[in-house]
Parts: C-alpha cells; sequence; structure tokens
C-alpha cells in the first residue's frame, strides 16, 4: 500500500479502512504475519521478525467472513509478486 508514504506491507484493521504499515516493499523475499487477538481486540503487523503494534482493530462486525492473501476483496488491486 502507498498511503503511508512509499510501497509497504500493510495490515488493514477494520471495515473503516485504518491501516498500520511497516517495512519497505523489496524484490527479495519477505516473511509477512498479520495476527488478531479476538480476546483482546488487538492486532500485530510482523515484517520480516520486526514487529508493527500492538494496535486496536476496529471489529464492527460488519466485515467480509472470509480472509483474502495478496488481493483486496473490495476493490480490483492484483497482487503482483509470489506466495510461497
Amino acid at each position: 500500500d502507498t498511503r503511508e508514504g512509499g510501497l509497504q506491507y500493510c495490515m488493514f484493521e477494520g471495515p473503516s479502512a485504518a491501516l498500520t504499515c511497516g517495512g519497505a516493499v523489496t524484490t527479495e523475499w519477505a516473511f509477512l504475519a498479520a495476527r488478531y487477538n479476538a480476546g483482546t481486540g488487538q492486532g500485530q503487523l510482523t515484517v520480516n521478525g520486526t514487529h508493527f503494534g500492538p494496535f486496536a482493530v476496529n471489529n464492527e462486525s460488519n466485515g467480509l467472513a472470509t480472509a483474502y492473501i495478496g488481493r483486496n476483496p473490495n476493490f480490483d488491486f492484483p497482487f503482483q509478486g509470489l506466495i510461497d
């Protein structure tokens, strides 16, 4: 995503389109993990071992029931890369 300045890995935090970004995108392999704790209402993004968060997730119970990897489910922004 580029909304936080520069091309970065991002995790969207709920239907309000809030996001947390970290780690500039490179052409090399990257380890990404996005976690959500329903008990605390917090999420965390990890990029190549660096943690961003925890942060409050806006869970308004009107999101999608399916998680999408490498594609935005609401807009046509296809992922251009490889997932292993």
